[in-house]
């Protein structure tokens, strides 16, 4: 009736089963052919794949996704279980996905929480690892090398505890540490140079308006204002952050970019702020060569 444990071999299972009487107890479905040898994942052409439950894993390049890439993160059903998937990324973009969310401040994406490249110092002895080459003819080898495909299905308390196995996967899996450190670094920091309240909102609905030439904020924390124009201005070499110390929100309108920052700081002091570059000790995520 049963190949059970032996520990189900009681008086009453026994009596239960002499009787016709319904139990239900563990099977034990042995299979002669079962390779301890061989991977989980591989052994009987997959069969053991319907067993899998929390994992996480990187691949190498995956040709076979058409060399394009894609993310996605979601919740499987009722089963409490978030699966993110990340195809045919470069190593570095991984630590920004990872790692934004620990620099609230400094995201070039406020929706994935990437963060800007600006707010990552490299304490390694080959940075060729984090980006590709100019020369075309080493693109491949380069790509082949340094583009990864990741996975991880983990059992969901809260949405960010995704990126959290993320930062430990990195660092247990490649040869570097990361990790966010307070270091001094050049920095445009906007300040409040006039006592009035030009700013100050004059409420309504938090909202903001981006388009061609111009970022506008109604109702909105300093905070995220200077996120937004750190988000707008990515590509700047330095980072943006918060010196103003105004706890109220505001309205505000500015340039979106300041390429010109002569134009953008006559916009500024039209609000009683100004952009000044300083050294400021800020959160910083600092990736270096494991010892």
């Amino acid at each position: 009736k049963f190949i059970t444990d032996a520990y189900n071999a009681t008086s009453d299972n026994i009596q239960a089963v002499l009787n016709n009487k319904p139990i239900e107890l563990h099977l034990i479905k042995e299979t002669a052919n079962f390779n301890v040898q061989q991977s989980l994942l591989d052994e009987g052409g997959n069969r053991l794949r319907y067993h899998m439950k929390y994992y996480s894993f990187f691949m190498n390049r995956l040709d076979e996704y058409g060399g394009t890439y894609g993310a996605f993160c979601k919740i499987e059903g009722t089963s409490n279980v978030m699966i993110t998937r990340l195809v045919n990324f470069p190593l570095l973009t991984y630590y920004k996905f990872a790692f934004g969310i620990l620099i609230p401040d400094g995201l070039a994406d406020l929706y994935t929480k990437e963060l800007i490249g600006n707010r990552i110092i490299f304490d390694v002895k080959d940075p060729n690892n984090f980006y590709a080459p100019i020369d075309d003819s080493k693109k491949d080898e380069w790509y082949n090398k340094n583009i990864f495909s990741y996975e991880s299905s983990i059992p969901i308390q809260n949405p960010e505890m995704s990126y959290h196995i993320l930062q430990q996967d990195l660092n247990r899996f490649f040869p570097f540490n990361a990790s966010i450190e307070r270091r001094k670094v050049r920095c445009f920091v906007l300040k409040k140079i006039s006592k009035g309240n030009k700013i100050i909102s004059h409420g309504g609905k938090f909202n903001f308006t981006i388009d061609k030439n111009y970022l506008k904020v109604q109702n909105c924390p300093v905070s995220s204002f200077v996120s937004l124009l750190a988000n707008m201005n990515k590509n700047i070499s330095i980072p943006i952050i918060d010196g103003t110390n105004y706890t109220k929100n505001i309205d505000i309108t500015v340039i979106r970019k300041f390429s010109n920052t002569q134009d953008f700081s006559k916009n500024l002091k039209k609000y009683g702020l100004e952009l000044v570059e300083e050294v400021r000790e800020i959160n910083m995520l600092v990736i270096s060569d494991k010892k």
